[in-house]
């Protein structure tokens, strides 16, 4: 809810995946989590990227979807009517008809086109009328206005699709160019407290401070960029003085396995 870069107050944006699958009136849907996007510095307005990812998983039964691949169809279940509705239907051709819950006029599928994404996937596009700006969707993607609401348009700031990105972090949909790049917290690691880095914010350098005299440490600027990759002494002081200010990821390995991770920012003006 909202544009990026503006206040979101309580509704701020939200990254969804698929977890699971759950059993319903004898149906199978699959679970759908949402994380709210947390901006780094609690300050007012605008609250652009970098975000945090709340680690805080939360479902419920308005995300749980099925789908029928023979049918073309997908399916949301409706928790206050213990049945289900169907959302998306790419059987669709030109001059048919979509009926959703929601919709007060009928909503005339006006063109079918194909669409190469960018994982190389050629994917049917339906444009739908009547329409407020863009209303399409894709093809195993969903709308314009996301994966659960009105899957034509979003209005003002109503709801709208961002990115799609698949489970390794590939590029999939990329929607005006919102695919930015969040930093993502991790539970605690039990060898947290045989790790430490500090100061943290710092101005120039940092201290890490590890168990392992072996360990190696990677370094990620906001972007998702890694600028450093070195080893690592019992205690070793990391020299970030010609790069700019901001937010950096800190990853820490011992025997090739990542045991520490954790974000750092660089202010130059304390």
């Amino acid at each position: 809810m909202g544009y990026i870069c503006s206040g979101f107050s309580n509704n701020p944006p939200k990254r969804y995946s698929f977890s699971g699958d759950t059993l319903i009136n004898g149906k199978f849907y699959a679970k759908t989590y949402s994380r709210k996007l947390l901006p780094i510095g609690y300050t007012p307005p605008p609250n652009c990227p970098p975000f945090y990812v709340d680690t805080i998983a939360t479902v419920n039964g308005y995300y749980f979807l099925r789908e029928d691949t023979l049918q073309k169809k997908v399916w949301r279940y409706d928790e206050v009517n213990n049945d289900e509705i169907l959302l998306y239907d790419f059987s669709l051709e030109q001059g048919d008809t979509l009926y959703h819950e929601i919709i007060i006029e009928p909503t005339v599928i006006d063109t079918v086109y194909d669409i190469i994404t960018n994982d190389g996937i050629v994917r049917k596009k339906f444009v739908v009328k009547p329409s407020i700006g863009d209303s399409y969707y894709i093809e195993g993607i969903g709308g314009v206005a996301g994966l659960f609401e009105r899957p034509f348009q979003y209005f003002e700031s109503g709801t709208w699709l961002m990115c799609v990105k698949d489970i390794n972090n590939n590029l999939i949909l990329d929607i005006n160019g919102y695919c930015y790049d969040f930093i993502t917290n991790i539970p605690k690691n039990p060898l947290e407290k045989e790790i430490s880095i500090y100061p943290n914010p710092f101005s120039d350098k940092f201290t890490i401070d590890s168990y392992d005299k072996k360990a190696k440490v990677e370094i990620y600027n906001n972007i998702g960029q890694k600028i450093s990759d070195q080893a690592l002494e019992y205690s070793n002081s990391i020299d970030l003085s010609s790069y700019n200010d901001g937010i950096y990821l800190i990853k820490i390995f011992s025997q090739n396995k990542q045991v520490y991770q954790k974000i750092l920012i660089k202010n130059n003006g304390l």
